[in-house]
């Protein structure tokens, strides 16, 4: 079994990248949206 996470689009991609490779997750759920997108 793997075990993943997915980023916050708000955060910095790096420093969330490096943190979960720290905390040895196995892969990263990559989520981009705009820099003008709403949480509704």
């Amino acid at each position: 079994m793997k075990i993943g996470l997915m980023n916050d689009p708000s955060a910095s991609v790096y420093d969330e990248i490096i943190s979960f490779g720290k905390a040895h997750y196995d892969f990263v759920d990559l989520t981009i949206e705009g820099p003008n997108a709403l949480n509704p």
